[in-house]
């Protein structure tokens, strides 16, 4: 027997709804299996679509990873002794030194129950507002920008004015491969002629290759572009003189700053680097079409003027009254799948809760509603200001939650540091070898998706059920549990005593609703009185309940008035002699964030197996840098390393890399390394686009590529990375893949002997051999008990490196050496396959199909995107790799016709 339960997706904003398909037969561990996971074909954010992440969901719930038990200075411990010692320390940390130094880093990967009591607990009844989220880091620019325009952090649009605007305009977003599921709806839109796609930013991105017009602006120009757009929109008469005088306040103020800046087009196109006639084509298709959406996200965000360039987006949309109706408006598009829902309860440390700020009437409301005994009266410290404090001293205990700041905050090797200083440092996680898990005090095992239940808060404010699959593994909690007995442990007991996450969601909307009459959207009332199981099967719901905000021209402000804001642009960060290139850094197609659970997929890992460099030929050609070169990329705050790719989506003197690899995957090669820490001055967001760097090529160094053979204990691959790689390598990766857990190192040649003796040494009773495979590569396998443990190859170039499969399928087919293998099973799993093996790179993930695949079907005769899916899949589900699809048939076809065809139906 099986059965469907329907959840949320646990990765980006778009919020999308799962079914997963489960075996009621319970497993020798007492759970229930998880067969399949699809598309709710119900969910109305995605309609049964889900992208390549989402459909791989099944694959990242192994457990060889888990943070299995509580362990104090790294000793296992049961949950009460955990529980009193967090209490104790919190408490004697308060006594010592006050309550501001104490500190909560929570995540957007958190449900808003957890939130929303964590929240509860700092803010009022430790007493401090000392408790911020990993959305500072994408989406605070946007709050921040909201609240000053509308009084409110308010999104003004959903998905449904995706479905109905006829001008999308995409900025500093790669949404192809950030939110797939909305960019195809879009593109569906495109293809039947009812939609233009507009792409604003520096890289040529595989949104940019789909769109109908490509902005290639200079780093950090938007801002100029769109105070440029607001004098246009005045001078063409495209404004609304009526709506602006009835509904908004300091229109001129806010013109005359734009006017300023952009002194006409021809100044505005050179200082965004733009050709006139490209400019003046955006800004007259802005202003003839009533029906345009602006989506923006982190390339607007992530800049010390990021809540400006937000505002004069908004600017923009309020200026020609295109807010508050279908198919217009400013889209703020978040990240993370709960970005919204901490914003709701107050995650962020300039909010109190329920979108009330640090007011006295608010902190009297807040205190009545909670019976708070200590309510926080100031705002707290944000996320690079929190973790200054840690480094400093001034904050003593930290507790970080479902979040990896040591991979993701800027200046990583800094926060690393603070973080060995502080005397108490717990992290609650699911994962034991996250770079942050590393340096705790305290560990305790947090439940992970497929275990947790409560709600998520998506981009479009639609609050959807995020329920449980499976019992929770080993000794795992819910969040709001381990923060519920915490606070029990420390006294407050009676206001932490909830019993299911449903109490805890009605209490969240019952403070919604507290005081509140009409002055904030953010309402919850018809959810205060859900039944258990009324929220047990509550289906996704927007807020406010069944109207648009800003509808009726009325705003949160205390004139009910939006408030133009004047953006004058700040200096910027430029590179310079000593840094003469400008680092962008984003997501990749098939990974997410830092990879804890992406990278328990295999089929994840093939798209992009290692970390790459994006560098323009020219650049490449002027620094002696091939493709595959090493690279060393340098900072004022320190270095990186990573593999070139040479690339004309990014133009000369900049560079891109992305932000997945952490210190447990790719330990060299850890973006935030290179990011200062500069952050907006209004939100407090980082500055983590347009960093200053310089590029060396490495040269004079040996490449080994290796597999561990399957099963791979945790243990054994922390001594792989903290034995064999991290001391010596001077660059390395590892990702779990086909056939065991892949590595590759570059090193200096006198530390090649040196790895393959560690390498040797991981097992107690090696035995090794090794063989010569052409001129310059050599190989060894490691066997234990005649059992295959491990093959290395060594070469002096890496593109005379075989690949994964062929480093010991080819060993199985022709060498004839007797070798110390105990059974036709072992050299079956020695070889993966005893046929040819498709080497070739990963193009779509869904399906597995490689680009020999592909390549192979066009030779045969198929040039269009819509006969490579009928004959292999490709591109019929998430559609993330059409670009890439559309790439290779121009590269291998002289005359095709190159538009995408329609995607058929979502698959699992």
């Amino acid at each position: 027997m099986s059965s469907k339960v329907r959840t949320t997706c646990p990765y980006c904003g778009v919020g999308c709804g799962v079914t997963a398909q489960m075996q009621n037969a319970k497993s020798s561990r007492g759970n229930a299996n998880l067969i399949a996971v699809s598309g709710d074909v119900e969910h109305p954010a995605n309609l049964g679509r889900l992208c390549v992440k989402g459909t791989n969901l099944g694959a990242t719930m192994g457990q060889s990873t888990r943070l299995k038990s509580p362990q104090i200075d790294g000793a296992d411990v049961t949950w009460p002794e955990a529980v009193e010692h967090v209490a104790r320390s919190i408490q004697a940390t308060i006594r010592d030194h006050g309550p501001d130094s104490v500190a909560f880093y929570l995540s957007g990967q958190m449900l808003t129950e957890d939130y929303y009591v964590a929240n509860k607990l700092m803010k009022g009844f430790i007493g401090s507002a000392n408790v911020d989220t990993n959305s500072r880091l994408c989406m605070a620019a946007a709050v921040a920008a909201h609240k000053r325009a509308f009084g409110e952090d308010v999104v003004p649009c959903d998905y449904d004015d995706l479905r109905a605007c006829d001008v999308l305009v995409l900025v500093g977003s790669n949404a192809a491969w950030a939110h797939p599921i909305l960019f195809q709806q879009a593109k569906a839109r495109q293809r039947a002629g009812e939609l233009k796609i507009i792409v604003i930013d520096p890289r040529c991105t595989p949104t940019a290759e789909e769109a109908d017009l490509h902005l290639p602006i200079v780093p950090g120009a938007d801002l100029t572009l769109f105070n440029g757009l607001l004098a246009f929109l005045h001078s063409s008469g495209s404004t609304d003189p009526d709506y602006i005088d009835r509904h908004t306040r300091n229109f001129q103020a806010t013109l005359a700053t734009a006017t300023a800046n952009a002194a006409g087009i021809e100044a505005t196109a050179k200082a965004c680097g733009l050709s006139t006639s490209l400019l003046v084509s955006f800004y007259e298709l802005f202003a003839a079409t009533e029906k345009v959406i602006t989506m923006f996200s982190q390339g607007v965000n992530q800049s010390i003027q990021g809540v400006d360039q937000c505002n004069a987006i908004i600017n923009c949309h309020l200026a020609t009254g295109r807010i508050g109706r279908p198919g217009m408006g400013p889209f703020s598009i978040t990240g993370q799948p709960n970005a919204m829902g901490g914003r709701e309860v107050g995650g962020m440390a300039n909010t109190l809760a329920a979108h009330l700020d640090f007011d006295s009437a608010a902190i009297d409301k807040v205190q009545r509603f909670w019976n708070a005994p200590a309510i926080a009266t100031k705002p707290g410290l944000k996320a690079v200001d929190m973790f200054n404090a840690v480094a400093t001293g001034q904050v003593k205990f930290i507790w970080i939650i479902a979040t990896n700041p040591v991979a993701s905050l800027p200046d990583t090797d800094f926060i690393l540091k603070a973080l060995e200083r502080c005397p108490t440092v717990v992290v609650s996680d699911c994962y034991a070898d996250t770079d942050t898990v590393t340096v705790a005090d305290v560990k305790l095992p947090a439940q992970g998706w497929g275990e947790k239940d409560g709600t998520v808060t998506n981009s479009e404010r639609c609050i959807s059920r995020q329920r449980r699959l499976l019992a929770p593994a080993f000794a795992a909690k819910a969040d709001w549990q381990i923060i519920c007995e915490v606070a029990a442990s420390m006294g407050f007991g009676a206001a932490f005593s909830y019993q299911s996450a449903a109490q805890i969601f009605a209490e969240h909307a019952a403070l919604s609703q507290f005081e509140n009459e009409g002055e904030r959207v953010f309402n919850l009332a018809s959810l205060t009185q859900l039944s258990p199981g009324d929220y047990d099967e509550m289906r996704p719901q927007r807020w406010p309940i069944q109207r648009k905000p800003f509808a009726d021209g009325r705003f949160s402000t205390a004139d009910g008035r939006a408030h133009f804001m004047p953006t004058p642009p700040l200096h910027l960060p430029q590179a310079n002699v000593a840094y003469p290139f400008l680092l962008n850094s984003g997501r990749l197609r098939d990974q997410w964030h830092t990879m804890s659970r992406t990278s328990l997929a295999e089929t994840l890992n093939q798209h992009t197996p290692e970390p790459r460099l994006q560098i323009n030929p020219a650049d490449a050609q002027a620094l002696g840098i091939a493709p595959d070169s090493l690279i060393e990329v340098s900072a004022s705050t320190g270095q990186a390393f990573y593999l070139a790719q040479v690339d004309t989506a990014v133009k000369t003197g900049e560079v891109f890399a992305p932000i997945h690899w952490t210190r447990a995957h790719a330990g060299r090669s850890v973006v935030s390394t290179l990011v200062p820490r500069v952050v907006d001055p209004i939100s407090g967001q980082p500055h983590s686009k347009q960093v200053s760097v310089a590029l060396r090529r490495i040269c004079d160094v040996v490449w080994l590529r290796g597999v561990l053979f399957k099963p791979v204990s945790s243990k054994l691959k922390q001594r792989l990375l903290g034995e064999v790689l991290e001391p010596q390598a001077s660059y390395w990766c590892v990702l779990p893949g086909r056939g065991g857990l892949h590595f590759e190192i570059a090193c200096r040649i006198d530390d090649a002997r040196q790895i393959n003796l560690e390498l040797r040494g991981l097992f107690s009773q090696a035995a090794w051999q090794t063989l010569r495979m052409g001129t310059g590569v050599r190989r060894q396998l490691v066997t234990e008990q005649g059992v295959p443990k491990l093959v290395c190859c060594q070469a002096e170039e890496r593109n005379e490196l075989p690949a994964y499969g062929q480093m010991t399928g080819e060993w199985y087919q022709e060498n004839d050496t007797e070798l110390p293998v105990a059974s036709t099973a072992d050299w079956r799993r020695l070889a993966f396959s005893d046929v040819d093996l498709d080497t070739s790179p990963q193009i779509c993930s869904c399906f597995e199909v490689s680009y020999m695949d592909i390549t192979a079907c066009i030779s045969r005769g198929t040039n269009t995107v819509n006969g490579l899916g009928e004959m292999l899949r490709c591109g019929t589900n998430c559609g993330s790799c059409v670009p890439e699809l559309n790439r290779l048939i121009a590269t291998h076809v002289d005359d095709v016709d190159t538009d995408p065809a329609t995607f058929g139906a979502a698959e699992g």
